[in-house]
């Protein structure tokens, strides 16, 4: 008989997290780090944190036990490197991600979760070659699990049904198709993938059915079969707020994508809110990635700015505090301050003048003409002179707003803001090197190179 998954609850995450923590420290205390209680506690704490992405606990307390269990080796060693190359792949440094996994490989053998997540490693790195090796192996050593299950006795084979793995397999087989351009191919096999889950999870909701729901969207929305990509990414919104929270990055990049489908189908209004919800949570999470913090204000500007409707400057404001947010969180989390973000300071700024925020304009503007001018790469000098304009406008109507004259050599820019925004420009040094989507994300895991989060329903 099947055994029933257990549903997902974002209260008891929260209360175990709380939970955990606090018998941490009292075993800290007493026994010490190196202590094996203290660290079957301390791996069951990161079990959690990275399923809730607390990724800057997690980043602080792995440099202090990586060194300790690296000395210990053996099991310990094994469960470091894999928690690390876990947190590593969710703050987007995705080779420092695959050095931990191709160690575990190293020591581990073969392994579904294990081979899966290089795949989708070596697929967010564009390597998809080598992600489609992984993926393939993965799959026959999931053929091979399956024909030794075959053999046992009914009443046995419950006890591997949390080696069943192949919704994750399908689902990075489809993001390879869909990264090569075969979006319909893709499409097959990540709807096979949902299958899979589905039938896994039957009637309970589960976050892995929600990834493989946003990536089923996505396609969709790459075919502009607009109205099936709304449909899946409001069946993932729903499950990801029940299954890992309002303020989950899950959350924040459903909200996102069901935010821009629906701008495309000129549902404007709700649009509007999911929109400037995902860029407030994806603002201030752990890991920001500028990428998509881009393509938010820069979809928001268009929605504030398109079409007949005469501008409205004051519904700007409130985008403000959310863009000054996303620019502290990056400086504080070490994002280069390169060209890329040289782009988004000058859209930032952009939104800033809208909004009539001329002095907070100004910041980000001179920010983005100083990182434009030492992009070297590539020819940026139109993008840097729109910020220059930009800048000369922001200075002037802050001058006129004092009652002073003009800062001398600065003149009013002609084709200010006025009544519409200066187009923005992709960022020029490609922030992110590989899709963050959920569904391509590899699953934790509290076991040592075994299982992953799709055969114990965490994220």
């Amino acid at each position: 008989m099947a055994t029933r998954v257990p549903e997902e609850s974002i209260e008891d995450q929260y209360q175990e997290e709380i939970q955990l923590e606090a018998e941490v420290a009292k075993l800290r205390a007493e026994l010490g780090l190196e202590d094996p209680k203290t660290l079957e506690k301390v791996f069951e704490l990161f079990s959690n944190w990275i399923a809730l992405y607390r990724l800057n606990k997690t980043d602080a307390l792995l440099q202090e036990v990586v060194p300790v269990c690296k000395k210990l080796g053996g099991t310990w060693h094994i469960k470091a490197i894999q928690s690390l190359g876990f947190c590593r792949w969710k703050q987007y440094r995705f080779t420092d991600a695959l050095e931990c996994f191709l160690e575990m490989e190293k020591l581990v053998g073969p392994s579904t979760s294990l081979f899966e997540n290089i795949g989708h490693t070596y697929s967010s790195l564009g390597n998809l070659e080598k992600a489609e090796e992984y993926f393939q192996s993965a799959l026959k050593v999931q053929e091979e699990i399956d024909a030794v299950r075959a053999k046992l006795p009914e009443a046995m084979r419950g006890a591997m049904e949390d080696k069943e793995n192949r919704g994750g397999i399908l689902l990075g087989l489809g993001l390879v198709k869909e990264r090569r351009g075969d979006i319909a191919g893709a499409l097959v096999q990540l709807e096979r993938a949902l299958k899979c889950y589905q039938e896994k999870f039957k009637d309970t909701d589960a976050s892995l059915t929600a990834k493989a729901h946003m990536s089923v969207g996505k396609a969709h929305e790459k075919l502009n079969h607009l109205p099936e990509a709304e449909q899946n990414f409001r069946e993932a919104l729903r499950i990801f707020i029940k299954t890992c929270g309002r303020d989950s990055p899950l959350t924040a990049g459903a909200l996102g994508s069901l935010g821009k489908v629906l701008y495309d189908q000129h549902k404007l209004e709700e649009a509007q809110v999911h929109l400037k919800e995902a860029l407030s949570l994806e603002a201030t999470k752990d890991s920001v990635h500028l990428m998509t913090v881009f393509e938010l204000m820069l979809k928001i500007i268009d929605l504030h700015t398109g079409g007949d409707t005469p501008l409205n400057r004051q519904v700007f404001k409130q985008y403000v505090p959310i863009v000054q947010n996303a620019n502290k969180f990056m400086r504080a989390q070490g994002v280069p301050l390169d060209g890329d973000f040289g782009v988004f300071a000058k859209t930032a700024g952009e939104i800033c003048l809208l909004a009539e925020e001329y002095e907070t304009a100004i910041e980000f503007l001179s920010t983005a003409t100083d990182l434009l001018a030492k992009v070297t790469t590539i020819n940026v000098s139109k993008l840097r002179d729109t910020a220059e304009t930009l800048l000369r406008y922001g200075i002037t109507e802050l001058c006129k707003r004092m009652k002073a004259a003009p800062v001398a050599g600065q003149s009013t820019a002609a084709g200010a803001p006025s009544d519409a925004h200066t187009a923005s420009t992709a960022p020029v040094e490609a922030a992110a090197t590989g899709d963050a989507e959920a569904g391509s994300a590899p699953q934790s895991s509290d076991k040592p190179g075994g299982e992953s989060e799709s055969q114990k329903g965490s994220r």
